[in-house]
């Protein structure tokens, strides 16, 4: 049983250090806090950074990994980009993968 809690925890550490490339997790969820979408949790994806819990009960993952996010970069042109490449996401329902994305990442 220990020797499962530690590869566990060596996974999930793992998982971690690898997000942090690319995303700021306290950021993500400040945001999500504001917008009323509850806790952010890891991706259980391995292509995905996060996942939130939709009210119905599914599990909503988000954010592709490997690629940087406005949370990491800082980077006010490559965020005014995106935001016109996916205009269209600003007016997704709430919990999809667009709608998070556009409102916690960028």
């Amino acid at each position: 049983m220990t020797k499962v809690l530690c590869i566990r925890f060596v996974e999930e550490y793992s998982i971690m250090y690898e997000l942090k490339k690319y995303s700021n997790y306290s950021q993500v969820q400040r945001l999500a806090n504001h917008y009323n979408v509850g806790k952010v949790h890891i991706s259980t994806r391995k292509d995905k950074k996060y996942m939130v819990e939709s009210p119905q009960g599914e599990m909503i993952h988000f954010g592709q990994l490997p690629y940087e996010d406005f949370t990491k970069h800082k980077d006010p042109e490559r965020r005014r980009l995106f935001q016109i490449r996916n205009a269209k996401w600003k007016t997704a329902p709430k919990y999809t993968p667009r709608w998070l994305a556009y409102y916690l990442l960028w």
